[in-house]
C-alpha cells in the first residue's frame, strides 16, 4: 500500500464515518433559496410591507429547519468552533442597505400605524 493509499483510506474512514444525510441535503439546497432572496429583495425595497413579510417568512423558514433538526454539525462545512447556522434571513438582514430600509419602514409604522404601507400586502 502506497503513501497516498494509506492517507486516503485513513481520511475516508474519518470523514465518512457519519454523514447526517438530511442535514447535508438541506445544506445543499440552501444556496438556491438564498439566491432567490438576493434576486427578489431589491424589487421589494420600495414595498415595505412585502419586504417585512419576506423577512418574516424567512425567519419562519429558518426556525422550521432548526426545529426539524438542521444544524451545521456533521455537515461538510462544520467548523471546530461549533458555528451556528446564520439562516436564510441573514441574506436580507445581513445586508446593511436592506436592513436599514426595513428598519426605517418598521419605525415609521411604529410612529404612524395607520400609514397605508403598514398594512398593505400587495
Amino acid at each position: 500500500m502506497g503513501k497516498c493509499d494509506s492517507y486516503c483510506s485513513e481520511r475516508m474512514s474519518v470523514s465518512l464515518s457519519y454523514v447526517p444525510i438530511q442535514r447535508e441535503f438541506s445544506l445543499l439546497l440552501l444556496p438556491m433559496v438564498e439566491k432567490k432572496l438576493r434576486q427578489i429583495v431589491p424589487s421589494l425595497l420600495d414595498r415595505p410591507s412585502l419586504l417585512a413579510h419576506t423577512i418574516y417568512q424567512s425567519l419562519i423558514y429558518d426556525s422550521a429547519l432548526v426545529e426539524e433538526g438542521f444544524s451545521l454539525v456533521g455537515t461538510s462545512i462544520e467548523t471546530n468552533e461549533g458555528e451556528k447556522w446564520p439562516g436564510t434571513s441573514e441574506v436580507i438582514l445581513g445586508n446593511e442597505k436592506w436592513f436599514d430600509v426595513w428598519l426605517q419602514a418598521e419605525k415609521q409604522c411604529r410612529l404612524n400605524p395607520s400609514a397605508l404601507h403598514c398594512y398593505r400586502t400587495c
